[in-house]
């Protein structure tokens, strides 16, 4: 592990705040860090603007104080906050792991609801938590493969894939309502129907949805990622099927996705489609249903990929422009 740089920083504006995303448009949204310590390679918020660098993470102190203040003013309190995943909850950062304790104890003792997307692992201080109030957590579990030597490639600093696997079940047991993300999808690398099998077989004891998303780059994110991965150590079997997934965003197709102002690089629609109808089917062997996010595909799927849960207005049944049987 690569341990980054942490900055502390006092943060300005509110602590809770809204999302541009289609899909959070119903939350209030939290960062708690700007940056991230898992270093993920093809990780969005390399091309914001506000990004301290790879090797950097800003973590806001005093945030579980400004939280209560700010509630302690709302007439209304939210119904529902969501962790914002550009900012993971369950960061490797000494003492980081104590702010979210405190952030999820504050909102849950006032029966807010709270939702999170971690590809981290997840405190023994924090379980009591979450254990304790499992009926207002929606939990959502990043895994983008089995195999860990690929996780470790793409995610160096985030948990291993049995932790992660460890933790969808004991969130499942103890009544949070789980799902597993399977995003990004790395097509040639972690798209074969194998390892949709593997990954359905793995999870499907625990959980019965999988929201899912191939990657997109911006032009920055391609430079990073190709960077980086050029300064990794790399097995020698997996050089290839990364050089697979660079070719197919050398035929890109720029979408705009449904969020304010945002322009994405995407692998070609039909490549998407069959990515899609092949983790669908093999899905279904296992009694579990797929969620095309819609904000990421908006030319494909009028989905919303239920990132911080079911809302009011919103539900799994949720009309789609992709099905299996479009071909």
């Amino acid at each position: 592990m690569n341990s980054p740089q942490v900055e502390y920083i006092t943060r300005k504006s509110a602590v809770l705040s809204t999302s541009s995303m289609d899909c959070l448009s119903d939350v209030s949204t939290i960062n708690l860090t700007v940056g991230c310590a898992h270093g993920c390679l093809y990780c969005y918020t390399q091309g914001y603007s506000s990004y301290p660098g790879n090797s950097v993470v800003q973590v806001y102190d005093s945030l579980p104080q400004q939280l209560e203040n700010e509630l302690n003013k709302k007439r209304r309190l939210p119904r529902r906050v969501y962790f914002s995943p550009s900012s993971d909850l369950f960061q490797p950062i000494d003492g980081f792991a104590d702010v979210t304790r405190q952030m999820l104890n504050i909102l849950l003792e006032r029966q807010i609801e709270v939702a999170f997307l971690t590809k981290g692992r997840i405190p023994d201080t924090v379980w009591s938590v979450l254990e304790k109030r499992p009926h207002l957590v929606f939990a959502q579990i990043g895994l983008i493969t089995t195999n860990d030597a690929i996780r470790q490639i793409f995610e160096p600093n985030a948990a291993p894939v049995d932790v992660r696997l460890s933790q969808i079940r004991r969130l499942a047991d103890c009544g949070v309502k789980t799902t597993v993300r399977l995003d990004p999808i790395l097509p040639g690398l972690t798209d074969s129907d194998e390892e949709f099998d593997r990954l359905c077989q793995a999870v499907s004891p625990s959980v019965r949805s999988i929201a899912a998303s191939v990657l997109f780059l911006r032009p920055v994110i391609y430079r990073f990622m190709k960077s980086r991965l050029e300064q990794s150590s790399i097995p020698s079997e997996l050089q290839g099927k990364i050089e697979e997934m660079f070719s197919t965003y050398s035929h890109t197709e720029r979408i705009q996705i449904r969020a304010r102002n945002s322009i994405i690089e995407s692998a070609p629609i039909e490549l998407r489609r069959s990515i899609y109808e092949r983790l669908t089917q093999r899905a279904s062997k296992y009694g579990l249903s797929v969620h095309i996010c819609g904000c990421k595909n908006p030319d494909l799927s009028s989905q919303r990929c239920l990132i911080a849960g079911t809302c009011n207005k919103e539900s799994a049944s949720t009309p789609t422009l992709f099905s299996i049987e479009d071909n």
